[in-house]
């Protein structure tokens, strides 16, 4: 048997809504997907869920057992309610970073912040810590974004995807 192979479905939610309000945005959109058919790779098969609370919304991650193409995932996460700006830039970033990883989420955000350093001030450029890189600080920032896990939520959508899996496809 060959490695398996999967794909994270990616999404920023860019909107203040309550666990409750976020688990009922996401469910039709969720149990859709899970019940179609996709013409080059079938019915999705999960693999894991991942929710955190932002300052400004949500992010998702939804791991299924299936290569999807770049186009097609940024088609998907833009259906599942991703931010579009950030799925144009990943439409953009997906063209010209051939085998990095171009489908990102921020796990941590901070500001830019004047610094006086030997009687000189700096502007220090906004930092955005990815989620696979590890930039190292240069100076001092003030964080004005995380994201907090959240297990409950996580929870709820894996049963919602468990649930439509279990129905009949629908085309």
């Amino acid at each position: 048997m060959g490695t398996m192979v999967t794909t994270a479905i990616k999404g920023d939610i860019d909107q203040r809504m309550t666990r409750r309000q976020f688990v009922r945005f996401m469910e039709p959109r969720l149990t859709f997907l899970f019940r179609f058919t996709f013409p080059d790779i079938g019915r999705l098969k999960l693999e894991a869920v991942g929710v955190a609370r932002t300052v400004h919304g949500w992010h998702f991650v939804v791991t299924v057992v299936e290569r999807i193409a770049n186009k097609e995932l940024i088609l998907i996460q833009t259906a599942l309610g991703s931010d579009y700006r950030r799925e144009l830039g990943n439409l953009e970033r997906s063209a010209t970073m051939q085998g990095y990883s171009w489908n990102r989420l921020f796990s941590e955000k901070v500001n830019e912040i004047t610094v006086r350093r030997k009687g000189r001030f700096f502007r220090l450029r906004q930092l955005l810590r990815l989620e696979a890189y590890d930039i190292k600080e240069t100076g001092r920032f003030k964080t004005v974004g995380k994201e907090i896990f959240d297990h409950q939520c996580s929870k709820q959508l894996h049963e919602i995807i468990r649930q439509a899996e279990r129905k009949p496809t629908w085309n």
